[in-house]
């Protein structure tokens, strides 16, 4: 039986650390295989106004110059640099710690869904060490005013530890991880509890070893010792994406189609590489009583798990850690919830816990019939301008007919081949 090629991404989670180690480092990087999506196109755009050189003409490699650093001859005329993440988280928190590089006061700012992610994380982080915090409109809000303090001698001295809450995201500690080695002193990051999504912390640490930077002590769990150093890389490639490819593997799973996914690494460091286990898990779960499913460290997936879920052996499955899935691009377990009793599923959220009901009864997982719609006309199913859930959602495609997904260009912000590649399973 012939196979589906199946194209999946490169990682974004990758290419956002390889732009700015790249822009961190003393020259020019090359960045092959980089993820040319939404949110990598907002980053590149902000180095570009940090004063970073980025020649992104070629789709296939990019390459990215340093930003001025404070004190440097070549830094941005203006005073004040307006950078805008649209809808990025580890675009914002990614940008965030480089005000204590430079010599200009940066506003950050995006669309009316970030506004709504919690800055409580960067106030707190920034207030620790003295950076100038404001809000030129709401309080609390984006946009969002940093600044460093003037002090007599190297403005880029910080000797006061640096606290941190990675308990609803650990996108920040990564940023802070990767702009701490160009300090004048050695940084304390102090942690106020444990980070959620511990596999991107390790990745960062990696990503900057890569970059020939190998001075971070884990001191104990809720503190990290950084100290001075630099960056060194001609050329980082970027693997590909397990975030996308968790989608793309559970809808061979929903199917039983065989496919071949080139260039993916099944050693990968990236959480959500969990997915084959889950997978794996729920296929064969027929004496179980309950799935139970643990996504602290790969929140990416409770997508695709949770449609996997609907088709389960008829096992109740429940999946827990969702904290920081409220704060992505919508709160996802409520749009889970809302939108897929629109085509009968019974699924509830309680506490920090998702419970879904499988849909049918049909022992045979691999191959079930079409599922009947509670009604005959197409159903239209709203993921909130949420990239993982719009994939998710036309996963229901392969099982229903008549599923219409509300604004399908989403995808962009990481996967923008995701609707071509689908169809290959429809015409499998």
């Amino acid at each position: 039986m012939s196979r589906i090629s199946i194209f999946v991404p490169s990682s974004k989670s990758y290419t956002q650390r390889a732009l700015i180690l790249s822009a961190l480092t003393d020259g020019a990087t090359i960045i092959k295989n980089p993820l040319d999506c939404d949110d990598s196109f907002h980053l590149r755009n902000c180095l570009r106004r940090l004063g970073a050189e980025v020649d992104d003409v070629n789709p296939n490699q990019w390459l990215i110059g340093q930003i001025p650093l404070a004190g440097s001859e070549n830094n941005p005329s203006s005073k004040t640099i307006d950078l805008w993440c649209e809808n990025g988280g580890t675009v914002l928190r990614f940008l965030a710690p480089l005000v204590m590089l430079i010599d200009q006061e940066i506003i950050l700012d995006g669309n009316d869904r970030l506004k709504q992610r919690p800055l409580h994380s960067i106030i707190q982080a920034m207030d620790s060490i003295g950076i100038v915090v404001s809000f030129p409109g709401k309080e609390n809000c984006l946009p969002l005013k940093l600044h460093r303090k003037k002090f007599s001698d190297d403005s880029r001295f910080f000797s006061t530890p640096i606290e941190l809450d990675p308990r609803l995201t650990s996108q920040l500690l990564s940023g802070f991880l990767m702009v701490c080695p160009l300090l004048s002193n050695t940084s304390i990051l102090r942690l106020t509890n444990k980070p959620v999504s511990k596999p991107y912390v390790q990745m960062t640490i990696e990503m900057m070893q890569l970059f020939g930077y190998d001075k971070i002590h884990i001191l104990d769990d809720l503190t990290i010792s950084v100290n001075p150093g630099t960056y060194s890389r001609e050329t980082i490639s970027i693997e590909k994406d397990w975030s996308s490819a968790a989608t793309i593997l559970t809808a061979q799973w929903l199917t039983d189609c065989l496919i071949h996914i080139d260039g993916l690494n099944n050693k990968s460091i990236q959480g959500d590489r969990q997915i084959t286990q889950f997978l794996q898990t729920l296929k064969n779960a027929s004496k179980k009583e309950c799935n139970h499913f643990d996504i602290t460290d790969c929140p990416d997936i409770i997508g695709p798990l949770t449609i996997a879920a609907l088709f389960a052996n008829n096992m109740k499955t429940i999946i827990f850690g969702l904290e920081h899935t409220k704060i992505k691009e919508c709160n996802r377990p409520e749009t889970l919830c809302r939108e897929l009793t629109k085509i009968g599923a019974t699924i509830s959220e309680k506490g920090n816990s998702l419970i879904i009901e499988p849909l049918t009864n049909n022992q045979n997982i691999k191959k079930p019939k079409h599922i009947p719609l509670p009604s005959n006309s197409p159903l239209l199913l709203d993921p909130e301008e949420d990239h993982r859930m719009a994939m998710a959602f036309g996963l229901l495609s392969l099982k229903m007919k008549k599923i219409e997904i509300k604004d399908k260009g989403c995808v962009s912000k990481s996967f923008p081949a995701f609707w071509e590649e689908l169809d290959k399973f429809n015409r499998y």
